[in-house]
């Protein structure tokens, strides 16, 4: 048992919902299930392990968002540290790590950055000189921690464009996939003119819940009418899923078998086998099982959903053997380990899966930033940029699939029991104020995931608001079949950099 103690003094900075979040992670940054308790103005965290690591912490910067900050590798010791100045020493550190690979890669810096973690540095000096005045030393540090995260913004932002001017210099129009998931319903003929204007190619979902309500019986007519104006266009086709593994896309009548894995696997790989024989050689990507390392599915063990993804990835070669097969998993960053104990990390069943000889040709992440539980908590630039790369060393090709609330979607709102998550992260003051957080959001980390060389899909995962009760307000299109900025900010993007 470990346990690491960090002073907090002001408690209003962190309430009983965001204390629910911290956790302690180690070198790859792969959580630890954390307990986080009030200890008059401490924090104590509890874990099974007493390794050193870095703390994670959801923190209010500059009095806008809050977002996921992290401290360095820390150890056990009872004398408490100052959680602002560590967070201040962890965030610093990274900045200058990238400031470093920066200069060495022959990225130059722009001088208003490089004053900035000067100024910065100093400010954290202090913060660390008076440490003996605890609540001195945390005003202190809250300050570096400000300004860091606004060089984190600014300095990832430089990095993105060089990358990308880098490519543009060998190849004028990029050849990345920039796409949006069409949704269960028809597209009308506004919203169809206005995806074709935004995006070169689509995600046609190829849902068991969608296509088979009754077992036995498919409804093909939506996915040959979304099939038919992809090629209309001459947009490129991800197809899928065809699993979803967190139970949220398979029929409601398949619980009748779950007791029985042998009929369950044998339905799966009716359903895999019908779709492939209808819609193969007029599809560009098989999306073949998403959320791969989710544990919720008919109470299937580790083993057993592994056997799921690889018979269906098999079943899908056997039928076709050209198209590329991506498979995906959700919260890259793992924070739902936090709160349950699992047999392996995201990238470490991405790891596992990848060397069985499978066939299996990309990754997908899904990142739905902004809701918890069930998304991805909100991270800074330099972060969701390191965690590209962290997934680009399994050395296949990434499809990024992105959703960011863009509406108020408070816990106040009304929320379907079904939902999995039950409220946003963060919930802006009025519509118009989350609206342009999501356009922010668009505007800052799509082209981060552009300028990486390993990411050669981008999908916006929920076209309109009415689509996915579970990612509240993160559509494109509002509920009044209204277009919102973030998808006019995803069309310059293709206009710029994609063909």
């Amino acid at each position: 048992m470990g346990q690491m103690r960090l002073y907090v003094g002001d408690r209003s900075m962190l309430d009983d919902a965001r204390l629910a979040l911290m956790y302690v992670a180690g070198f790859e940054e792969v959580p630890w299930p954390t307990d986080a308790q009030w200890d008059d103005d401490d924090i104590v965290l509890t874990r099974s392990v007493g390794d050193s690591g870095s703390v994670y912490c959801p923190w209010p910067v500059g009095g806008r968002a809050l977002q996921m900050l992290s401290t360095g590798c820390l150890m056990e010791r009872e004398r408490p540290y100052i959680l602002t100045v560590e967070l201040a020493r962890g965030t610093l550190h990274r900045i200058r790590s990238q400031v470093a690979a920066c200069v060495a890669s022959g990225c130059d810096v722009p001088d208003d950055v490089a004053s900035a973690v000067t100024d910065a540095m100093r400010r954290l000096g202090r913060a660390v000189a008076l440490q003996h005045q605890p609540d001195t030393a945390s005003t202190a540090a809250h300050e570096a921690v400000d300004l860091a995260v606004d060089i984190d913004a600014r300095l990832s932002r430089h990095v993105a464009r060089s990358a990308l001017d880098g490519r543009q210099e060998n190849q004028a129009r990029l050849n990345t996939l920039l796409g949006v998931h069409l949704g269960s319903v028809p597209l009308d003929a506004s919203t169809a003119a206005q995806v074709a204007g935004a995006f070169n190619s689509a995600v046609v979902p190829l849902g068991w819940r969608e296509l088979e309500v009754r077992e036995g019986q498919h409804d093909w007519s939506l996915a040959d009418r979304q099939i038919h104006w992809c090629h209309t266009l001459g947009m490129r086709i991800c197809a899928g899923p065809l699993l979803q593994l967190d139970g949220t896309g398979m029929p409601d009548w398949l619980v009748l078998w779950s007791g029985d894995f042998a009929r369950l696997l044998s339905l799966v790989m009716d359903h895999v086998r019908d779709v492939v024989a209808r819609y193969r050689g007029r599809v560009h990507v098989w999306h073949v099982v998403s959320r791969v390392n989710a544990t919720s599915l008919l109470d299937l063990t580790l083993q057993q959903r592994a056997e799921v993804v690889w018979r269906a990835v098999e079943m899908v070669r056997r039928l076709d053997g050209k198209t590329p097969i991506t498979v995906s998993f959700d919260q890259p960053w793992g924070e739902y380990m936090t709160r349950t104990q699992v047999e392996a990390s995201p990238i470490h069943l991405a790891d596992a899966l990848l060397r069985a000889p499978l066939g299996i040709n990309g990754i997908g992440l899904e990142c739905n930033v902004g809701y918890f539980p069930g998304g991805t908590l909100p991270r800074s630039e330099l972060a969701f940029g390191r965690q590209l790369e962290r997934w680009s060393v399994l050395g296949k090709p990434l499809l990024v699939m992105l959703t960011h609330p863009g509406g108020c979607g408070g816990p106040d709102d009304p929320v379907p029991a079904t939902t999995t998550v039950r409220r946003a992260w963060m919930s802006p003051p009025d519509k118009a104020a989350g609206v342009e957080a999501q356009r922010q959001w668009v505007e800052r980390y799509v082209p981060l995931a552009l300028a990486a060389p390993s990411v050669q899909a981008i999908i916006w995962n929920q076209l309109r608001d009415t689509d996915k009760p579970e990612f509240l307000t993160s559509g494109l299109i509002d509920e009044h079949g209204k277009s919102k900025p973030a998808l006019g900010c995803l069309r310059r993007i293709r206009q710029e950099y994609l063909l």
